[in-house]
């Protein structure tokens, strides 16, 4: 029988948050250190998003955001575009997805291909085990692929240490309401690290919840047939770049995520250093399952850079981007070698598109998505408003640009677009060979957003 495939993602969970076999962070996941040396961990891997909506789309189909274009609350992954589960399903095995994150509810083009479908109404990690555990026992006759996201990392966070829990709740208010209102959250000192050891505490109970699973899997014999991946769509910033949270920037806290790969056929106990990205995971699995993959991925398989004792980095290419629609901006960022070209793209006017789109649904008798669409545009109103008395940033007035010397500035506080003029057009040209003749599919909007939905991302800080 083929093996199994756990794909264990956790949301908002930072590389340099997690301790790996070769690489050392701070003390706070010692079960995904010590499961990492029974296979092989990266020492970044680049996703292609900073939010979960194009970040998981990324992951789902091995494509660039480019590519899928899923970039706002109503898309949905095309339906032409195939996904990791629908190539496990009609390969014969099970599938399912588990998560309490209301973007992978079904009709959002996230459950194409799952058999299984199951939103937890908590953010609590043991409510996920639980659900998988008892769907993996329902079956066992057949391999499973199942997804797994944990949403614990993922603020409004839970107080787990009871000590001084009325101060901590206050803290998380606070920063949750800033993180809803303007996006600018002042914040002292004791408040930052409340706010910070929350994360961590988060960080700590999340590796406690993989270690009750893998121990379980472990337990029914399940794990030694089961290649196990674990990392996370994207991270969160924590005032690195003078903000919290991770939706609309591309700094390496947001977008460097951890990277587990343990299983049958594995090699046990490496660590590559350098580069990879989340859309080479699907290649990457295919590959250990002896799959064929389809033409659409645009990722590589790293089997070869995990089985060859005399490869121990890996520097790929990497690129992120992130639509900012309310400031009209686009943010892209490319990777190479030891440079970090960020761009900050002054897009035009959405305003008769948006019209349109809004004009369509009225033609199709689609009142739900009208309801959605004027939602979504009275948000955008009031950020332009707040938008136009406060002071902005220069980078939302026009295109600019930030380069980065990763080599000697890992975190991103020297911008040498000024000073090095050379280096930066050689890595505008780079980007712009590699944006020429991507394929691009039609992302449809045409999700209708459920009551229970809207209240969990109203929860999770993404609507007003």
């Amino acid at each position: 029988m083929k093996n199994n495939v756990l794909f264990l993602v956790v949301d908002c969970l930072r590389s340099d948050y997690v301790d790996l076999n070769g690489k050392k962070a701070k003390g706070l996941t010692p079960f995904i250190e010590d499961f990492s040396k029974r296979g092989v961990s990266f020492e970044q891997a680049i996703t292609q998003s900073s939010w979960t909506k194009t970040s998981v789309a990324s992951i789902m189909t091995g494509t660039y955001p480019f590519t899928h274009n899923v970039h706002k609350i109503l898309h949905r992954i095309p339906d032409g575009l195939p996904t990791i589960a629908e190539i496990y399903k009609s390969n014969g095995f099970r599938t399912g997805y588990f998560t309490s994150n209301p973007y992978l509810s079904p009709g959002t083009g996230y459950d194409k291909g799952f058999d299984v479908k199951k939103i937890v109404d908590e953010d609590d990690g043991k409510l996920l085990n639980k659900a998988v555990l008892d769907a993996i026992n329902q079956n066992k006759n057949n391999p499973f692929f199942f997804y797994v996201q944990y949403m614990d990392t993922h603020q409004p966070y839970t107080v787990h240490n009871k000590k001084e829990k009325e101060l901590k709740e206050q803290v998380m208010r606070k920063f949750d309401t800033g993180l809803r209102s303007t996006g600018k959250v002042v914040i002292s000192d004791d408040e930052f690290s409340i706010l910070e050891g929350l994360y961590a505490d988060e960080v700590r109970y999340t590796d406690g919840n993989l270690k009750q699973l893998i121990g379980d899997l472990k337990s029914g014999n399940i794990l030694n047939e089961t290649i196990v991946v674990i990392t996370a769509d994207h991270g969160i910033e924590l005032m690195e770049h003078g903000g919290l949270y991770h939706s609309s920037k591309l700094y390496n806290e947001m977008i460097s995520v951890p990277l587990v790969l343990v299983g049958p056929g594995i090699k046990k106990g490496k660590f590559i250093k350098g580069r990879v990205r989340s859309i080479d995971l699907i290649p990457t699995l295919l590959d250990y399952s002896e799959l064929d993959p389809p033409e659409s991925l645009q990722g590589i398989s790293l089997k070869n850079y995990m089985e060859d004792e005399n490869k121990d980095s890996c520097n790929l290419q990497a690129y992120s981007e992130r639509d900012r629609s309310h400031e009209q901006l686009k943010l892209r960022a490319l990777l190479k070698d030891s440079w970090k070209l960020i761009s900050y793209e002054k897009e035009e006017s959405r305003v008769s598109a948006n019209l349109f789109v809004v004009l369509s649904y009225l033609f199709k008798g689609d009142f739900a998505m009208v309801r959605d669409s004027l939602r979504a545009g009275k948000n955008y109103l009031k950020r332009k408003i707040k938008g136009f008395f406060r002071n902005r940033n220069e980078k939302t007035q026009k295109d600019s640009y930030e380069l980065f010397n990763l080599s000697i500035d890992p975190k991103e506080k020297t911008d040498l677009s000024m000073d090095n003029s050379k280096i930066l057009e050689e890595m505008k040209r780079n980007m712009e060979d590699f944006l020429i003749s991507r394929e691009k599919f039609s992302s449809e909007e045409n999700i209708e957003m459920d009551k229970g939905v809207e209240k969990r991302l109203k929860d999770l800080g993404y609507l007003d």
